[in-house]
């Protein structure tokens, strides 16, 4: 455990959720463009929340880059890490790394359910646009691609952490 950098793992962690949350922001600013039309009055709306969650986008990150530097969260990135790449995160953090790879395990089916979802609601734009609808369909569709991935690669690797938990030998019950 001891030649394990954790500060990296950490900042790895960081980089994910943030590219993660990035990638999510503009898919779902694609399924707007996909979805509804701006030249119909009935989906103004919905633009208009679109446009505004976009313009509070900075102060959100901001508020999460806080947020992610308070120590207990910095605890929750390397009980990810530890999960990720097989490794044994310290007699203190092994009950909550458990908690969190039995979730992840558990949940997998949600990725793919949630992905499902939102695939179908592409199937529902406005695709008398063409040009502006398919290569807004094609970025949604690979950002809601690329994080369903990345949410199934993570619930392997946490059912993987568990079925053979990096504990040392000594430690074991």
């Amino acid at each position: 455990m001891n030649d394990v950098d954790w500060d990296a793992g950490v900042r790895y962690e960081r980089r994910e959720e943030a590219e993660l949350f990035a990638l999510l922001v503009l898919s779902v600013g694609a399924l707007v463009v996909v979805r509804y039309d701006p030249t119909d009055p009935d989906d103004h709306w919905a633009i208009s929340v679109a446009v505004g969650g976009l313009a509070a986008l900075p102060v959100g990150a901001a508020i999460c880059f806080w947020w992610s530097r308070r120590s207990g969260r910095s605890d929750r990135y390397r009980c990810v890490h530890a999960i990720r790449s097989g490794l044994d995160p310290g007699a203190g953090l092994r009950s909550r790394t458990e908690r969190l790879a039995r979730g992840y395990a558990a949940d997998r089916w949600l990725a793919w359910l949630t992905a499902l979802v939102f695939a179908s609601q592409a199937v529902l734009g406005h695709w008398q646009h063409l040009a502006v609808t398919v290569p807004a369909a094609i970025v949604f569709l690979v950002g809601l691609g690329i994080a369903t991935w990345r949410r199934q690669w993570l619930a392997v690797a946490a059912k993987r952490w568990l079925d053979d938990p990096p504990v040392p030998a000594s430690e074991r019950a």
